[in-house]
């Protein structure tokens, strides 16, 4: 009897490994540079939608409001910030003089500009009456920072930059209701900031309290809290009634601690010493120092 072949014994297919599929690194991205300002900055020459800040180690970095509303400074080493514009100077050079007073362009306004700077029209009187023009070239507002945060800027005008009875009432008034705060709320707001530079702002226009203005956290000492005056500001006592150029007492009004209503309110002296609430709101011989907050990211 033939003997069976035994079946052959299938061979295993050897198993196929499949390779991992290499993951991808992810890209490293260099983040895009905040542009900087390319034009040459000038302090006393203010142009709109710029800022500066300048560092406390005396370095200055400059943005252009149209390309960035965010800017690359360490809010601890901002000194001064250069923001926002106002009538600083009187101009005095004798043919600048006589093209600014024959301007078609401040038949209707009081602000124009020449050649690549604007200026202030106004008005010199005695007795009531014109005696004269006065010209007045804008500045950029030097500000000093008193408080800082990881995203904003607490800063307090390093001059005066204008001179204004705290209210028009001897009554008293509230500062809600003070016709500083209507002022600083609108006719300085308007004229001292663009339409971009307001949307920094990230308070109302004010002035410094004098709870604040006594903290040592802002205000070192008596020195730290002394000023100057700006032409334009020396201008502003009494309307220009006075002559532009007079020595005024570089004096400036702080805000009373409560809500009260005040027919007096504290200042600060030439020397920089806070005095009580013992000033008569309506005297016009006391200096303006606004306050703001802006952000920075």
């Amino acid at each position: 009897t033939p003997t069976a072949t035994p079946a052959p014994t299938p061979t295993e297919e050897p198993e196929v490994t499949e390779e991992p599929t290499p993951t991808e690194k992810p890209k490293k991205t260099t983040p895009t540079p905040i542009p900087t300002y390319t034009g040459n900055f000038d302090p006393t020459n203010y142009k709109k939608d710029v800022i500066s800040f300048e560092m406390s180690d005396g370095s200055r970095k400059t943005y252009s409001l149209s390309k960035t509303e965010v800017f690359d400074v360490k809010a601890s080493d901002v000194k001064y910030v250069y923001f926002g514009g106002f009538p600083n100077t009187k101009t005095i050079e004798a043919s600048t003089l006589q093209n600014l007073s024959i301007m078609k362009e401040f038949e209707n306004k009081d602000v124009a500009k020449y050649v690549d700077y604007t200026y202030l029209k106004t008005e010199y009187k005695l007795g009531g009456t014109v005696q004269s023009y006065y010209f007045y070239k804008f500045h950029y507002i030097r500000w000093k920072v008193i408080k800082s945060s990881k995203n904003e800027l607490t800063l307090i005008s390093n001059d005066i930059l204008a001179f204004r009875p705290y209210d028009d009432s001897s009554e008293g008034s509230t500062w809600n209701n003070s016709d500083l705060n209507n002022w600083l709320t609108n006719d300085f707001k308007s004229m001292a900031f663009s339409s971009r530079e307001k949307k920094l702002l990230n308070s109302a226009v004010s002035i410094c309290s004098q709870k604040d203005a006594e903290n040592a956290k802002l205000f070192a000492d008596a020195a730290a809290r002394k000023s100057v005056t700006t032409s334009y500001a020396k201008f502003t006592v009494n309307n220009g009634v006075t002559a532009a150029d007079n020595y005024v007492a570089p004096m400036w009004w702080v805000k009373p601690n409560d809500s009260g209503s005040y027919s007096a309110v504290p200042y600060v002296d030439a020397s920089g010493n806070v005095m009580g609430v013992n000033k008569s709101a309506v005297t016009s011989l006391k200096g303006v120092r606004p306050v703001v907050v802006i952000k920075i990211k």
